[in-house]
């Protein structure tokens, strides 16, 4: 049971990995931070003492850190703009829903 445990911690850290170096985010739908959460799985794997899920863990730890690091450069650049970045030209007439057909598409049908 601990080495299953021991795979799925490993499954969800490289879950990550693939994440911070892609972008493309595998996590299941209805994923929590509970299970799936970066913080809690690097703790979990620190916890199991298990060299290669220990190193796994501070790989993902510093991937996480330069992730941050470059989003902060990127909104620190864009807020420090003298001048507006170009927005797409916007379509002067648009479609009018009405509240029925946006209640029927938020529902599903």
């Amino acid at each position: 049971m601990q080495h299953t445990a021991h795979q799925a911690i490993a499954t969800r850290l490289n879950m990550w990995r693939v994440f911070f170096t892609t972008g493309v985010d595998r996590s299941p739908p209805g994923a929590t931070d509970a299970e799936y959460g970066v913080d809690q799985l690097i703790d979990l794997a620190r916890m199991a003492n298990v060299p290669h899920l220990v190193e796994l863990a501070d790989l993902v730890e510093l991937m996480a850190d330069n992730y941050t690091r470059r989003l902060d450069l990127h909104m620190s650049k864009a807020l420090m703009q003298d001048e507006p970045a170009p927005v797409a030209q916007v379509r002067k007439a648009h479609a009018r829903v009405t509240l029925e057909e946006l209640d029927a598409a938020l529902a599903g049908v």
